[in-house]
């Protein structure tokens, strides 16, 4: 979606298995933000302490 819409700043994915994260690293619940900065992308991760 971002490449047919280039002036579109942030891209957001929301729902249940919104994203492919890895198999050990992120719960039901978590929420993951990506931030590029220096000519890379970074994750950054919270998470409210609740595990189903």
């Amino acid at each position: 979606m971002l490449h047919s819409f280039p002036n579109v700043r942030i891209g957001l994915m929301v729902g249940i298995a919104g994203g492919a994260p890895g198999k050990h690293d992120i719960r039901l619940g978590d929420i993951v933000v990506s931030s590029a900065g220096n000519g890379k992308g970074g994750v950054f991760g919270y998470d409210f302490g609740k595990a189903i």
